[in-house]
């Protein structure tokens, strides 16, 4: 018999811009019940949506080639990712919208083209490659700025990437992640 480990992440997403369009960031915490590991990026010129959908990309993505990399994790769907994002656009967007977008040929209920069409074909092609890889996904909404440490920590970091401020980035054991996070938020004030 041929057992195999489950892996079990969590990923808390999300996406900032200073003007809409303005500077703008997305960020990315993926954790296990060992690692913790975060990942923050910008833009120039990009909306706040556009930041949602590419901190969510970046899960997905980290989910792709990470995840089920075995015939039999694929068999037996043994991992899975749960993504947390404050953005009902983008929440929705994953779990219902875009499987009509895709059936009307990236148009709306309206019949207008969809917005971001181009970062919304890359999170299709993540889903898509997701389920043939049988990781178990789901893609759910957490309140922002409610006081849930890992959400603030994606603000935090989004917030400082489309700024250009400096970023420490925690990539370690999850043992001492709060820790980090609260030292560090004590050096920004």
């Amino acid at each position: 018999m041929c057992y195999t480990m489950q892996m079990k992440y969590l990923a808390y997403t999300d996406g900032s811009s200073r003007g809409n369009p303005g500077p703008a960031g997305w960020a990315c915490i993926i954790m296990n019940d060992d690692t913790v590991r975060e990942q923050a990026g910008r833009n120039d010129l990009a909306t706040n949506n556009q930041m949602e959908i590419l901190g969510v990309l970046y899960a997905l993505n980290f989910a792709t080639l990470n995840l089920n990399k075995n015939e039999s994790d694929v068999i037996s769907g043994s991992d899975s990712i749960e993504i947390f994002s404050d953005s009902k656009y983008v929440v929705t967007g994953c779990n219902e919208w875009i499987y009509n977008w895709v059936r009307n040929n990236w148009k709306t209920a309206a019949k207008k083209e969809v917005l971001n069409k181009s970062l919304w074909q890359e999170v299709w092609g993540k889903l898509t490659e997701i389920k043939e890889k049988n990781i178990k996904l789901k893609v759910a909404h957490i309140y922002g700025h409610s006081g849930h440490m890992y959400n603030e920590r994606a603000d935090t970091l989004c917030t400082n990437a489309a700024l250009k401020a400096e970023l420490s980035f925690y990539n370690g054991k999850r043992e001492g992640y709060e820790e980090f996070v609260i030292a560090d938020n004590k050096l920004k004030k």
